[in-house]
């Protein structure tokens, strides 16, 4: 069933492709295909509707073939008429369109009343671009910069990143938290190792 849902998906962002202006190669289809994974992998761990959850997950930016502006509310609408058309419960389309809604408000992982479906959403969407995947981001973005260098992309990643905490906020499922500590683990290994590989700490 979800198979469906992704070629629609897929068809909707080749007819309306939407890429981030400062990365021109982070393009939102990619995205929903990692959270969806992220979903899934919690998943195995964590109790939750599989099916109001990924079939979330799989709707919950197309909204930006619309706008980015308060894109949640374009994603609803689109999974809505989605949902509706293929003749859905209403119920299982209130649950669905409810973590849609939702899943950009970081506040409610706060919140001991949010659904484990919100929860689970925000972390997956939240576990993207982290880790390897921050450091690839990063390195690309350096490289369209123009004037760049091995010491100008590591002074990148170190500048942007070496003051986070290594708890994420983000993450409030221990499935989640344990993921993102080993993230920033492979992260901060990344960035010590190339220190050394540069010599960045050598005075000439």
């Amino acid at each position: 069933m979800n198979q469906g849902r992704c070629i629609y998906l897929r068809l909707r962002f080749d007819n309306h492709p939407e890429h981030e202006k400062e990365y021109i190669f982070r393009e939102k289809y990619s995205h929903t295909k990692r959270v969806f994974s992220w979903a899934k992998r919690l998943l195995q761990t964590e109790k939750a509707d599989t099916d109001i959850l990924l079939c979330a997950a799989i709707f919950h930016d197309v909204g930006y073939t619309v706008s980015p502006a308060e894109h949640w509310k374009h994603s609803a609408k689109i999974c809505r008429k989605y949902l509706v058309e293929n003749k859905f419960d209403n119920v299982f389309i209130g649950h669905v369109l409810e973590c849609i809604l939702k899943h950009d408000n970081k506040e409610l992982l706060k919140d001991e009343t949010t659904n484990k479906e919100v929860i689970l959403l925000i972390e997956a969407d939240c576990l993207d671009e982290s880790g390897a995947m921050s450091i690839l981001r990063d390195a690309l973005s350096e490289g369209l910069s123009g004037n760049t260098s091995y010491s100008k992309t590591y002074q990148r990643l170190l500048n942007r990143h070496i003051m986070q905490p290594i708890s994420n906020l983000f993450c409030v499922t221990e499935t989640a938290k344990k993921i993102w500590q080993e993230k920033q683990k492979l992260y901060f290994d990344f960035v010590d190792s190339l220190n050394i590989d540069l010599g960045e700490s050598i005075k000439i």
